[in-house]
């Protein structure tokens, strides 16, 4: 499917910047401890830019969800009927997606008002629209990989419940599903 091969693309876009965000501000850490510690000359702002690449995190969440690592505690879904499991599984996916579309609208309005009063961060002196758009764009990507996740879930109810992971009376358990490593052969 088109839509789902497009949203993968993206995920995979905004996974490789929240990787590397997450690298830089390993580095500038490690910088920050070693020159204090040893020469006693700090990196000038390392604990704002630290705050600030934080945003980032938020880009490898639809990452999570489009290659179905989420974490799902099943105690309710798994005791009853597949139907009902599934109408659960839609109904909560399906909020998630109002979720991160709903926070990714209404981080346009913190992104208007930091462009109309100027915004900058204390220290940096850099502008903080830039990383609030970064933060809203990967609420509306999760919000696409939701859905996707959503249209493979009904898809593939049958083959989940064959895995071990629809409702067909395991027990209470705590399923890490791990189906795939990234998006071959999902879009069925």
């Amino acid at each position: 499917m088109l839509f789902a091969r497009v949203v993968r693309a993206t995920v995979k876009c905004f996974m490789y910047i929240s990787v590397a965000a997450t690298v830089v501000m390993l580095c500038i850490t490690v910088a920050d401890v070693v020159l204090r510690t040893i020469f006693r000359a700090p990196v000038v702002g390392v604990i704002e830019i630290s705050q600030v690449l934080l945003v980032s995190i938020m880009a490898s969440m639809a990452a999570v969800i489009i290659e179905h690592r989420n974490i799902e505690v099943r105690l309710l879904v798994d005791a009853v009927p597949k139907k009902a499991a599934l109408g659960m599984d839609i109904s909560t996916i399906t909020l998630s997606i109002a979720y991160f579309a709903m926070v990714g609208w209404q981080t346009l309005e913190s992104i208007r008002f930091s462009l109309q009063f100027h915004v900058v961060y204390a220290l940096l002196r850099i502008p903080e629209w830039p990383f609030l758009a970064l933060l809203g764009v990967s609420f509306v990507v999760a919000a696409f990989a939701a859905a996707v996740f959503l249209i493979e879930r009904v898809r593939k109810r049958d083959t989940a419940a064959a895995a071990g992971h629809g409702g067909a009376g395991g027990g209470p358990e705590l399923a890490i599903l791990s189906l795939s490593d990234g998006g071959d052969g999902n879009e069925s």
